[in-house]
């Protein structure tokens, strides 16, 4: 069976909606730009990351759980199913607060990046294993240590939405 071809929407320089689209792997074009999500999941004093499975670009790189937006999809609807289709955790609404917009340049991304607080448990994570290989729980100091480790989007994030954290 044919893998589904995902559409995006493409967004301008203010984070509003074009009116065009891009099927998801195609590149972003000058002045258009696209839109994705990320997970900053917090329980009992720990971060949640995820290892890139081996078949992805920037396999085996940690990674805060997250993904693009389909069209039409807000960016907290974006956040919601990322989070459960890479690792089975359903959070709510009340569960999410809005960090920061990170714009990265390479693939012309604004990433909405989001505090998940939650009660989970390691082994209540379940792998999409198409897209993740590996989590774990992190204390704040492991994550800094992991950050040579990151994705560069990750590493980005990081520093400019979770270090202010803790």
């Amino acid at each position: 069976m044919a893998k589904k071809r995902e559409i995006t929407d493409i967004f301008d320089q203010d984070c509003r909606r074009t009116g065009r689209t891009l099927v998801r792997g195609e590149k972003a074009k000058e002045g258009e730009y696209l839109m994705a999500a990320a997970a900053v999941v917090w329980a009992d004093g720990c971060y949640l990351v995820t290892k890139r499975s081996p078949q992805k670009t920037m396999a085996g790189m940690w990674e805060f759980p997250g993904g693009g937006s389909r069209k039409g999809e807000e960016p907290m609807d974006t956040l919601l199913r990322e989070l459960e289709e890479e690792t089975g955790i359903r959070a709510s609404r009340e569960q999410v607060t809005f960090l920061k917009r990170v714009y990265y340049e390479k693939y012309h991304l604004f990433m909405q990046v989001f505090l998940v607080e939650a009660q989970v448990k390691m082994e209540e994570v379940r792998l999409q294993e198409e897209e993740v290989c590996a989590a774990m729980f992190v204390t704040p100091q492991e994550l800094k240590e992991l950050y040579s480790s990151m994705t560069e989007i990750d590493k980005q994030i990081f520093t400019e939405a979770v270090n202010g954290l803790f």
